[in-house]
């Protein structure tokens, strides 16, 4: 396979995937992004045609996190530990509700070297079925079914914490 024609296939495979995907360069600039990626931000941004290659990820989150928002904070220090090396990956749960649905996202940043250039892959999958599961079984599990009230198992765990 010819370097062009490789190129396209493995973009093609990036786009079939539903997870939203970014590569960034350890300065946080994107260099790419898959098409789930675009159609995530149109959807919830309306951002229209960004071109992602003038976008600096790092710089997003900080921006984020020095609004007070918690899981920017915990993304921006596990990005720029992934960048310097000092962990190999890094794994963040986080909410992303809009006035519609509640959603999930899991969010991992991995890196990768390709001929001395290093790279760093960035992916949210949307994990809301598996929270609203877990939402409902804790709901089952503490709460008495017929009254709806809190169970001893539910004040057992808030004596706990206390």
């Amino acid at each position: 396979m010819d370097k062009l024609i490789s190129e396209q296939f493995y973009k093609s495979a990036l786009n079939a995937l539903v997870e939203q995907i970014a590569i960034i360069n350890s300065d946080g600039r994107i260099v790419f992004v898959n098409d789930s990626w675009k159609r995530f931000s149109d959807q919830n941004d309306g951002c229209g045609d960004v071109d992602w290659h003038q976008s600096n990820y790092i710089h997003c989150c900080e921006s984020a996190a020095s609004n007070g928002d918690t899981d920017a904070i915990a993304v921006l220090d596990g990005l720029k530990k992934v960048i310097s090396q000092s962990i190999k990956d890094f794994v963040h749960e986080y909410p992303c509700h809009c006035p519609e649905a509640k959603r999930w996202f899991l969010m991992r940043v991995s890196s990768f070297s390709v001929g001395g250039e290093q790279g760093f892959i960035v992916t949210h999958s949307d994990i809301t079925q598996r929270k609203l599961a877990e939402e409902e079984i804790f709901k089952l599990a503490h709460r008495d079914e017929l009254t709806q009230i809190a169970n001893r198992r539910h004040y057992d765990l808030k004596v706990e914490q206390q």
